[in-house]
């Protein structure tokens, strides 16, 4: 079996170890819900779907949805930001833990105002065993 459900552990990881991003958001870095109390800029991030892929060997890879929301009061800084996060994510090949990342790809981007301007970035990845 694949630690597939932890993706988020990885994409925390991704996110905090950039400096850059860092300067733009702080620490305000969320699973699923920010806090009540949070000042823009944050980052939301959530798995949207996980899919089993198996062969008569047995698994051999796992595909994942996830979902980054970066909410700002700026339109401008929202791009910015959008940018950095899809920098950090797409394309990238890398090892966590028990997961080999590849083949991360943006899927689908767009954007709203609700009491805040919202950069949604969907991504969709292969998750191999290491």
């Amino acid at each position: 079996m694949i630690d597939s459900l932890n993706l988020g552990k990885y994409i925390y990881s991704q996110l905090t170890s950039s400096d850059e991003l860092k300067e733009l958001v702080g620490k305000k870095i969320y699973p699923l819900v920010a806090d009540n109390d949070v000042k823009f800029p944050f980052i939301v991030y959530k798995r949207l779907s996980l899919e089993s892929n198996g062969c008569k060997d047995g698994y051999y890879k796992d595909i994942a949805e996830f979902e980054i929301n970066i909410i700002t009061d700026r339109y401008a800084q929202g791009i910015e930001i959008a940018n950095v996060v899809r920098g950090l994510l797409e394309r990238q090949k890398s090892q966590y833990g028990e997961m080999e990342i590849s083949d991360s790809e943006l899927s689908f981007a767009s954007e709203e105002y609700n009491e805040g301007f919202v950069q949604t970035l969907q991504f969709r990845m292969n998750i191999l065993k290491y």
